[in-house]
């Protein structure tokens, strides 16, 4: 006879979050107590685990005491990190009950938050550690510890340099440094400093240092932080220019270039010959009117608006850039949505993979942020290329490059994104046309070390090499940064665990530089929310409100599965979510725990567990975006999937896809990747994810190699047959001889598996089946049944 136990867990969604109360039927109260470490026969059974040896990276797996180790871990951010003494024990042993066995401390060093809540002290200064926050969380570790959890430390994630750290112009590095921290001499000094103190500090509740304490199982040097990426996104230029970095950091960047180009080529002639371009006539224009010298804007130009914004164009005589006329549009009212105001042209022609060049002059009444893009001008909506930029007060030039994955006849849409904030804007010279490459530019000389640094956006402007040699220099950057601070950390500190880089990957760049590392780290989230005005403000927010299971491509499965892993190194996700208020957000869990147990994923760090300054343990409600800790549907299925997760019982795929690819194939790879700093390029189809394992076994191959299959529509279903995703149905099923799974609107007839059938259900859930013993459904004589659907807060 099977025995299960039934977890319904239907309670209220958070009002905090401002949104609306909804209709809520057949919701009632219910709680799973904040440090409960009660053992109960019909749940997983996670005993104290007795870390006595240290993590290792071994034959692509984590391995402990000679076996393989998976974790299925949390973050704690912020004041999480620092908990009162008498809460900790309670803390950990909950979290060992739900199956949690890694922890990762993610923004210890954060300067939004009181001293309680961070590593530094509020003083000004960043270079010596608070010990009152490093003795609570010195205390946690001792207590995870006894419960056979392991830390994953994060070195720089979100600290803020100041002057009193003597950095000058401090309060001028936006992104907590990101991007500069890679090149830049003293912050890579600071950061070293920095490890020094938080990894060699003796723990007095365990009389050992982290470096010497099996507790820490991996360690991050850096988080969300990539040099490449910031090329993508045309953020290396100083802010006079547009971009995001200081002017010293700039000119640190084209000294550092132009060493890199002398070393490659050695002479001027030498590098004439390498970005020789052959003469060529003038490109034909594409856009009607583009200079407004026909006084009338209507015309050939369209400002389109939407819900309640409010804006009006013009051709003004005053202050043109050239000519006559220039284009004025002022913006009276937005909405939360910036792209409720475009000005606009449509009906240019393209060709499929030709690039184009989109060049004009433009100010603003203030320092203004825009978006500048093309798109195909009818469904389904295709995305040329486009970015952000910064305008000024003054007139100035801009450009950008568009390659188009399609041709069309007059459906070419290029549009000026202005409804981010009230005010004016002008436009002259508006241009498109096929690129025309040049090599050298005018008075560009080796010897006077004067070769500019060119942006990602104006890549199709220039030979071919000169963007190869441009992605190779900041690739090189990349690697030389992760090298010298794994090597300091193993060699000079002494850690004795796997170290990664850093993550959020936005292309396969980003494994490249990892390749002297341990592992490789990603990150993922489906349907973040967004802030139109207000940065993290708990009203004023966006979200898309979109099961992921109705998405062709499964969301976020082929970004962190399509490809990134390298063959040889285990592979975690550090950060994932499908955060609050999104209504679906209970699939996340079977999900993750399927696809990345066929992917062969060696670890998972849901975003977060708790945060917050201090952290709230207790209150029974939903706080934030992402805390899971008081969430209980889906800390009810923490324990099942952990288990599952843990113990292999979804099978991995044992013959992966492998890639192979080059150095010369990575730094042309700007030719192909139109993404932007967040997107993921792939040279293949993105359902393969959904097949297949696909892993890089070689960045130095001599020859390209990559899958040229095409995935048949949906039913999706891998090649162990045990999971299967339809996005028609918005369905997901698992079937494996001890765990079954379905995931989605529950009311669906086909909501089976081999040995279970939701026979009634309503709304979009989550139903999964357990065995408890080493015995197979169909015969066990224990099983937990767990079905989680949605909340709300009262």
């Amino acid at each position: 006879m099977i025995r299960s136990a039934f977890f319904i867990f239907l309670a209220l969604f958070p009002l905090s979050l401002a949104l609306p109360a909804q209709n809520f039927s057949g919701g009632f109260a219910f709680t799973l107590p904040p440090f409960d470490s009660t053992s109960q026969e019909f749940l997983p059974n996670f005993p104290r685990h007795t870390i006595s040896d240290f993590v290792q990276s071994a034959e692509n797996k984590f391995m402990s005491n000679g076996h393989p180790i998976r974790f299925w871990g949390v973050n704690f951010t912020t004041g999480a990190c620092f908990p009162d003494k008498e809460l900790s024990p309670g803390i950990a042993a909950r979290m060992r009950k739900m199956g949690i066995n890694l922890v990762r401390f993610h923004h210890m060093d954060n300067p939004w938050t009181s001293s309680n809540a961070s590593i530094f002290n509020r003083n000004g200064v960043t270079t010596a550690l608070n010990t009152s926050s490093l003795d609570r969380f010195h205390f946690l570790l001792s207590n995870m510890k006894e419960e056979g959890i392991y830390a994953n430390i994060n070195l720089h994630v979100s600290r803020t340099f100041t002057e009193g750290d003597g950095v000058l112009y401090a309060d001028s590095i936006l992104d907590f440094g990101k991007a500069v921290t890679i090149f830049d001499r003293q912050l890579i000094d600071l950061q070293k400093q920095y490890a020094a103190q938080l990894l060699t500090t003796v723990n007095p509740y365990t009389n050992l240092a982290l470096v010497d304490d099996p507790v820490v199982a991996m360690v991050e040097i850096t988080n969300e932080n990539t040099l490449y990426g910031f090329w993508k996104d045309d953020r290396l230029q100083p802010f006079s220019r547009g971009g995001g970095i200081l002017s010293r950091h700039a000119d640190t960047l084209d000294r550092l270039w132009n060493e890199f180009i002398v070393g490659k080529y050695q002479s001027q002639s030498n590098l004439m010959n390498a970005w020789s371009v052959e003469g060529s006539s003038a490109a034909e224009e594409l856009l009607k009117d583009g200079g407004f010298e026909s006084g009338n804007l209507n015309q050939a130009w369209t400002l389109e608006r939407h819900e309640t914004a409010e804006a009006s164009m013009s051709a003004t005589a005053i202050n043109p850039y050239q000519g006559n006329y220039a284009a004025r549009v002022q913006v009276d009212q937005i909405t939360a949505t910036n792209w409720h105001i475009q000005f606009e042209q449509n009906g240019a022609s393209v060709q499929k993979d030709s690039a184009y060049i989109i060049r004009f002059y433009a100010r603003a009444d203030a320092t203004r942020e825009i978006q500048v893009n093309s798109i195909r001008n009818a469904e389904p909506w295709t995305w040329y290329g486009g970015t952000t930029i910064q305008l000024g007060t003054e007139w100035k030039e801009y450009s950008l490059s568009i390659v188009p994955p399609e041709s069309n006849n007059g459906l070419t849409r290029v549009a000026f994104i202005i409804g981010g904030e009230t005010g004016t804007y002008w436009f002259d010279k508006v241009s498109m046309t096929l690129a025309q490459q040049s090599g050298l530019e005018d008075n560009e000389d080796l010897a006077l070390g004067n070769i500019r640094r060119i942006s990602y956006s104006e890549r199709f402007s220039f030979h071919d090499q000169r963007v190869a040699d441009m992605a190779e220099f900041y690739l090189k950057l990349q690697r030389d940064y992760y090298d010298e601070m794994y090597d300091y950390l193993i060699n000079t500190l002494g850690v004795k665990v796997p170290v990664t880089g850093s993550n959020a990957f936005g292309g396969l760049y980003e494994p490249y530089t990892h390749q002297g590392l341990d592992y490789i780290d990603d990150h993922a989230y489906w349907d973040h929310p967004r802030f139109p005005n207000v940065a993290w403000s708990p009203t004023d927010w966006i979200i898309n409100n979109q099961s992921m299971l109705s998405n062709d491509y499964l969301g976020t499965i082929p970004g962190i599965f399509g490809g990134y892993q390298i063959q040889s190194k285990p592979f975690t996700i550090s950060e994932y979510n499908h955060p609050q208020p999104n209504i679906y957000q209970i699939e996340m869990v079977p999900v993750l725990a399927g696809y990345g147990s066929f992917h062969g994923a060696d670890g998972f760090m849901f975003f977060e567990y708790n945060g917050g300054d201090p952290a709230d343990w207790t209150t029974d409600a939903q706080l934030n975006y992402f805390a899971t800790h008081r969430n209980t549907p889906v800390m009810a299925l923490f324990p099942i999937f952990s288990y599952a997760f843990q113990h292999g019982l979804i099978q991995e795929d044992q013959n992966p896809i492998l890639t192979r690819y080059n150095p010369l194939y990575l730094n042309n790879l700007a030719q192909l990747d139109n993404q932007g700093r967040w997107g993921s390029f792939y040279p293949y189809d993105n359902h393969l994810a959904l097949t297949s394992a696909i892993k890089v076994a070689d960045f130095d191959a001599p020859s390209m190699d990559v899958p040229v299959d095409q995935i048949s529509d949906p039913p999706y279903k891998t090649s162990t047959g045990e999971i299967t995703c339809d996005p028609r149905q918005s369905t997901l099923q698992i079937v494996t001889p001890r765990l079954e799974c379905v995931a989605g609107p529950l009311n669906r007839t086909f909501s089976a598996t081999q040995n279970m059938e939701v026979i009634q259900g309503d709304k979009h859930g989550v139903v999964s089946w357990l065995s408890l013993t080493d015995d197979p459904l169909n015969t066990t004589e224990k099983s937990v049944l767990a079905i989680a659907s949605r909340f709300q807060n009262q």
